[in-house]
């Protein structure tokens, strides 16, 4: 078996020692989580593709339509390696976060949260939509688990809706590779696409059976109800694993079929695509915009990610290659970031004993740690330089210009474009601030602006956060730093990902 074959292999092995071993304590489950993820980053590092003359592939099965097999090209590595850096930093905070679950509860958390992270690896890696809907629907399967983890009435009717989108999603999907296999006899994945799917008088078909699909599973309007359902309920690293990476696989789903399937010579000028790129702008202004009026701050969250999936999808349908760039690269930003919102959300509401958006005041005196994760966060989100998201939307506004230029789109699309991009930014700083705001300059004494007792001491009562946590966020919020600051390396390994997933060959400089 290929060192490549190992490494596919792993995750699996990862997961029969969680269930074969019985520890005594809660944290040896997310400690042993840590160092399986760390081997498997470790692991990956060595394949790098942006190194090495050719790409490795597994194939396990070549039976005409029931194609097997998995490629580890460039895309497929960086999407891997940040799937990796968000679990790894997930696990590494749950040894801190589920201190009073029950053992029998994390063990099965923890294995269902590896059988998310294999499912992922396995659709990351996959090289043709067959493989790629496999473990599309073996991810609806155990991420329902996760979701479910309390058991409670409202898990469980999340968890149902969740499940509902997902098999219909699963269905139009089914329908899209059927009728591709019948067209072209393959499910391959081409640079360029295939010319004969966009000239077939089911392009239609094929086309609306993709987006549903990826959609639903993305969160996109007005597919997304089950998202801000879901992350309430489950547990913060479960959330953090549900946005950081489950619902991308949608988004790396539509880059896989616009580059790889149909094409972009294929799609520019299609009112299929002007149709997507209008839902993409819907799906900005409404998770922003819907964001803003709610009280618990990981639904807020939750709408704040259905808008970032439309930041995403909005990139992708300008079709131009500065807009391709940054959807891309905001893929690989949100994941980062939306972790450690996620994250620093759930030990805030942990330690507070309050998911309402209006009673942090004074917290980041409590707890300096977990509300700078949280301030990083919901900055870079805003889009404030020197921040991850500040380069991606940057990218995506010079992205809309393109297009313009090249005629891919009119000029009033690319205007709103332009203008939806600007005005969801400050619709995510009218959420984000006034908590940023009310957390280090009001006192836990005040609320909505008011002292509630003028007589109270002065003194800070400081909240433990374990080392774990400590470190999850230090380590994220680096990351988020550097990510702005030095934003070079991940623009050109961008570039060159899309420069070998299409023909065209015209990724130029942001700068």
């Amino acid at each position: 078996m290929s060192f490549y074959g190992i490494w596919l292999l792993l995750p699996l092995i990862c997961t029969s020692i969680l269930i074969v071993v019985q520890p005594k304590k809660q944290r040896t489950l997310g400690f042993l989580m840590v160092i399986f993820t760390i081997i498997l980053i470790v692991l990956l590092v060595l394949q790098n593709p942006f190194y090495l003359s050719t790409c490795q592939t597994v194939t396990l099965s070549n039976h005409g339509p029931f194609h097997l097999s998995f490629t580890i090209d460039k895309f497929a590595w960086i999407t891997s390696l940040f799937c990796l850096l968000v679990w790894l930093f997930s696990s590494l905070y749950s040894m801190g976060y589920f201190l009073k679950e029950p053992l029998k509860r994390i063990k099965r958390y923890q294995i269902f949260s590896m059988l998310n992270l294999y499912s992922i690896l396995l659709i990351l890696n996959s090289n043709n939509w067959v493989t790629f809907f496999i473990f599309f629907e073996l991810l609806l399967v155990v991420s329902y688990m996760i979701i479910i983890h309390y058991q409670k009435p409202e898990n469980y009717a999340a968890g149902i809706r969740y499940v509902f989108f997902q098999v219909i999603g699963g269905l139009f999907f089914l329908t899209a590779i059927m009728f591709q296999y019948k067209i072209v006899g393959s499910t391959a994945f081409v640079p360029g696409g295939y010319a004969k799917l966009a000239q077939s008088p089911y392009f239609i078909i094929i086309f609306l059976g993709f987006i549903v699909a990826f959609a639903i599973k993305a969160g996109l309007f007005p597919v997304h109800i089950w998202l801000p359902e879901a992350h309430p309920v489950a547990p913060s690293p479960a959330s953090a694993l549900l946005s950081g990476m489950v619902i991308k696989t949608g988004m790396v789903g539509l880059l896989r079929m616009v580059l790889q399937t149909f094409g972009i010579e294929q799609l520019i000028g299609k009112p299929c695509v002007y149709v997507l790129l209008t839902i993409a702008l819907i799906t900005m202004f409404w998770g922003s915009a819907v964001a803003i009026a709610q009280k618990h701050i990981k639904r807020m969250l939750a709408y704040s990610s259905v808008s970032q999936m439309g930041y995403i999808s909005m990139g992708v349908m300008l079709l131009s290659p500065i807009g391709l760039l940054g959807g891309l690269m905001h893929i690989l930003a949100h994941s980062m970031v939306k972790t450690l919102l996620f994250l620093s959300a759930g030990s805030m509401i942990q330690q507070n004993n309050s998911s309402d958006v209006t009673s942090y005041a004074g917290y980041g005196q409590r707890s300096p740690i977990v509300f700078t994760g949280f301030t990083v966060g919901a900055l870079s989100m805003i889009g404030f330089p020197f921040f991850a998201n500040f380069i991606t939307k940057w990218a995506l506004g010079v992205g809309a210009i393109e297009a313009i230029q090249l005629g891919y789109i009119n000029n009033w699309m690319g205007g709103l474009a332009i203008g939806i991009l600007l005005f969801s930014s400050i619709l995510n700083a009218l959420y984000y601030l006034p908590i940023i705001i009310q957390g280090w300059f009001h006192s836990q004494n005040e609320e909505n602006g008011e002292v509630k007792d003028k007589n109270a001491k002065q003194s800070v009562e400081r909240y433990k956060t374990p080392v774990c946590i400590s470190i999850t966020m230090i380590s994220l919020v680096l990351i988020v730093i550097a990510f702005g600051v030095f934003p070079g390396p991940i623009i050109e390994y961008c570039r060159a990902i899309l420069s070998e997933l299409t023909p065209l060959q015209i990724y130029p400089h942001l700068f």
